[in-house]
């Protein structure tokens, strides 16, 4: 489970985002910062049960940072407020599903998937899924599975119309209007702070683990 010192340090960087704060408590965000990579490995070494590519070497992770690039953003507080890694037998290349933790006030959740591809790879996991679209809706249709999750992809970056070179009327229009091929889990904060916290992540990750097959085509 996680610490409730890393809540602690997140609902205070809300309130104090600047980098005198920040600063002051830099020995609190290291140890906030190990703790939460202690539980990212843990949720690996479960991982590994289902899909034993991965396992806890630093090169199946990537760790996102604080610090924010306000460069050109309206937004210049310093940091974030939430702490992210992502999970991935290939590293972080493109053309590989993952999986993806994300601590926030309030604003927690899992997910996995394929997210942020190259052009080619998108246009490939578009054409795998136009020609294997039942099996993917078999696998967003089953019941365990929408136990976790309402929905697929990213409306918001959607195509309105489905993607040039492909039929309009393709049954898998809905899908492959999508740029982004994920899922998403909201947790909530105490449900991070108990004992068997690990156990319930498990059995989330294990049913993405199921849209993971199939967007890296083991099935």
């Amino acid at each position: 489970m996680l610490s409730k010192k890393v809540f602690n340090f997140i609902t205070s960087l809300e309130k104090n985002n600047n980098r005198e704060w920040f600063n002051d408590n830099k020995d609190l965000y290291k140890e906030v910062k190990n703790g939460f990579e202690n539980f990212v490995y843990e949720v690996a070494s479960r991982i590994s049960i289902f899909e034993p590519r991965i396992t806890p070497e630093k090169k199946h992770f990537k760790f996102f940072r604080i610090y924010r690039d306000a460069r050109f953003s309206k937004n210049k507080d310093p940091y974030k407020t939430n702490l992210g890694a992502a999970i991935n037998y290939n590293g972080m290349k493109s053309g590989n599903a993952g999986y993806y933790i994300h601590i926030e006030s309030n604003n927690s959740g899992l997910a996995g998937g394929k997210y942020l591809m190259d052009t080619t790879d998108l246009k490939n996991t578009r054409e795998y899924i136009s020609e294997n679209h039942t099996s993917l809706q078999r696998i967003l249709e089953n019941e365990n599975f929408k136990k976790y999750f309402k929905s697929f992809g990213d409306d918001e970056t959607a195509l309105k119309t489905v993607p040039r070179g492909f039929d309009k009327d393709d049954p898998a229009k809905e899908y492959i209007k999508h740029k982004t091929f994920t899922v998403w889990h909201g947790i909530s904060d105490s449900s991070l702070l108990k004992e068997d916290s690990i156990d319930y992540i498990e059995d989330v990750f294990r049913e993405i683990n199921k849209l993971n097959n199939f967007l890296n085509r083991k099935n």
